[in-house]
């Protein structure tokens, strides 16, 4: 099963989607069989730079990027969570479709398709996605367990920025900032999901969720849960300024920057997710050795009249894959 969620980049703004502010909440990303909540079981997780980069800003400000997005993360002061930063290694777009237990970032310049041939090319209007491999086994002890993740930027239909300038020889590709785009990834990597709902998990004709299996009645049912239990609103809702200010918020503006620093909904959520007094005290990289299992993932079409950076999460389930 597979899932794409998008943040969209709106020329002409978002005033009229946005309502006053309402209580903070944030949203997890969830297992395909029984809904149980993602998490890394460790203190820390392992981030590798595909050293291709992007030939539209130099290495050293990709590496730059890089290191603020996990800044941003690894600084909330509620959380034992620690994003890490290994050297940059080649051949990453080669470990997409399965758990290797290495966390690549990628640059994706000659082709917006995963590695296996049999399987379809991304949405193009998808800036990134994020891959996650993660255990989904009811009633393991360790259902939930995330063990691998990659992220994906698409590099063929989108240019990329860390100065608000558009890269010479661009030409009219949509202009990307690396850091706006990465830190928003790296939330989905960390186990939270967007703010509001654009209808990936429909409710099937067997009266079952289509991502999560629920058991459902009508679409409503589908809509996930944030922390307070409340379902959250649809993306085509008039929207309060806590869902749209958050960096896991599925829109933003052309050349947006807003991402690259924390709403408190995403405090919240990565200390909601991992508080520092549960800190396991224990850094280690994951052992993915026989791991095994199918994908699934989640998408969002591109609306019309509107310019789009789908920041999606591809959250790849250890035995259902997800992607976003």
């Amino acid at each position: 099963m597979r899932r794409r969620l998008a943040v969209t980049v709106l020329v002409a703004g978002l005033g009229a989607l946005v309502a006053a502010a309402s209580a903070r909440a944030y949203v997890r990303s969830h297992t395909s069989k029984d809904n149980s909540p993602l998490a890394w079981r460790g203190s820390c997780a392992y981030l590798i730079p595909d050293s291709a980069y992007t030939p539209d800003v130099s290495s050293d400000e990709v590496s730059a990027a890089i290191h603020d997005s996990v800044s941003t993360w690894n600084s909330t002061g509620c959380s034992y969570f620690t994003l890490k930063i290994d050297p940059p290694e080649a051949g990453g777009d080669a470990t997409m479709e399965r758990p290797v237990g290495k966390n690549f970032i990628v640059f994706r310049r000659d082709s917006w398709c995963p590695p296996d041939p049999t399987e379809p090319c991304y949405d193009s209007s998808a800036t990134a996605l994020t891959t996650v491999f993660y255990i989904d086994k009811p009633g393991d002890p360790h259902n939930g367990q995330i063990l691998d993740s990659d992220v994906e930027l698409n590099n063929v239909d989108f240019a990329f920025t860390v100065d608000g300038t558009r890269p010479p020889g661009s030409g009219s590709k949509t202009v990307a900032d690396i850091q706006n785009t990465l830190t928003h990834e790296l939330g989905h990597l960390l186990g939270l999901d967007h703010t509001c709902y654009d209808g990936w998990n429909p409710c099937e004709a067997g009266g079952r969720c289509k991502a999560n299996n629920l058991a459902c009645q009508t679409e409503d049912d589908c809509i996930p849960l944030d922390d307070h239990g409340q379902r959250i609103p649809r993306c085509s809702d008039v929207l309060s300024t806590e869902v749209t200010d958050a960096t896991m918020f599925n829109y933003a503006q052309a050349l947006d920057t807003s991402k690259r620093s924390l709403s408190q909904d995403d405090v919240d959520g990565i200390c909601g997710i991992y508080p520092v007094a549960q800190d396991p005290g224990s850094c280690s990289r994951v052992d993915t050795s026989g791991a095994d299992g199918c994908a699934a993932s989640a998408g969002r079409a591109t609306p019309g009249g509107g310019l789009l950076l789908l920041l999606a999460l591809v959250a790849a389930l250890f035995v259902a894959r997800r992607r976003a």
